[in-house]
């Protein structure tokens, strides 16, 4: 039909989105420029309720603008993935909530075939495969946000695509550029020592884990910076508890404590030098921009009072 818009499979709005950002994913970039022109103006739908909207067929812009309007559809499950956890903290979140039997969320993102077929789709996993041979997991490109996902389909799938759109959108879009000539950008702050774009994923995501605010993160940037350029450990206690292979919750200041001086963990800065072999937690945009804003320093040491500062 003339002027109308095919729309297959229902549509979810996410928190952050508006209607023309969630909807210019389903429909051809003409299509998305009609949306765009005829909800000019439209303060309403900036700010939708998040869920599932429902679209089974042909529209005219009215009504879907109509649909929009909306409540939208239940079985909707809201799920909040915070930074710095790891596939077995979403693992376990998606365990206590009913949603999935322990592991499967493992399974998939760990599984070779959903790896290969994303890896079509996202630059930044194709480069990752790239520097790296192969890569075992998407976890580190699984973006920390709140998602509506329905409950009533397969909830994993729906969740790693929207956490890797998200990752592309938030991460990749804005810094991809900079990660890749990470080493340059390094050289011509007076560094001399080579940082991948794989590399620096993994100083962001220790830098996730070692400092809560996002203030201090690119002074915290900086010493890393210089204790790598002095060839010396990283020395973050936080790499410790990707090594454990455990839940978050598991991984208690004693705990971590007890293993400092082991060698036999890879993932141990305080004993092996250099950084961890792999990102150690789903990595927050704030952590990514701290690698581009740290300032040059000579400090090589920082300590937290009781208060996090």
């Amino acid at each position: 039909i003339a002027g109308t818009i095919t729309l297959s499979e229902p549509v979810f709005i996410q928190e952050w989105q508006t209607a023309i950002v969630a909807m210019s994913k389903e429909v051809s970039r003409r299509e998305a420029q009609r949306l765009k022109r005829a909800w000019r103006g439209n303060d309403e739908l900036r700010t939708l309720q998040p869920g599932q909207y429902v679209f089974s067929g042909q529209y005219s812009i009215d009504e879907i603008t109509d649909i929009l309007m909306e409540w939208p559809k239940t079985n909707n499950e809201r799920l909040t993935i915070l930074e710095w956890r790891n596939k077995r903290d979403v693992d376990a979140l998606l365990v206590t909530k009913g949603l999935i039997d322990s592991g499967e969320y493992l399974a998939f993102v760990t599984n070779p075939d959903i790896i290969s077929k994303y890896a079509t789709r996202y630059p930044f996993l194709a480069q990752a495969i790239e520097e790296r041979g192969s890569i075992a997991t998407l976890e580190w490109f699984l973006y920390p946000d709140t998602y509506i996902v329905d409950s009533s389909k397969d909830v994993i799938d729906q969740l790693v695509y929207l956490q890797l759109e998200a990752f592309n959108d938030r991460i990749w879009k804005v810094y991809g550029d900079q990660l890749t000539s990470l080493t340059q950008w390094l050289q011509n702050k007076w560094y001399s020592f080579p940082l991948s774009m794989y590399g620096g994923l993994i100083l962001a995501s220790v830098i996730e884990k070692e400092e809560n605010k996002d203030a201090n993160k690119p002074l915290i940037a900086s010493i890393f910076f210089n204790r790598l350029e002095a060839g010396m450990r990283l020395d973050a206690d936080i790499t410790l508890r990707y090594g454990f292979s455990e839940p978050y919750e598991t991984c208690t200041p004693s705990r971590i404590a007890q293993h400092l001086d082991d060698k036999g963990n890879e993932y141990n800065t305080r004993a092996v030098a250099g950084l961890p072999p792999t990102p150690i937690s789903t990595i927050h945009v704030k952590s990514v921009q701290a690698l581009f804003e740290a300032p040059k320093t000579d400090y090589l040491f920082y300590l937290h009072n009781k208060n996090g500062e």
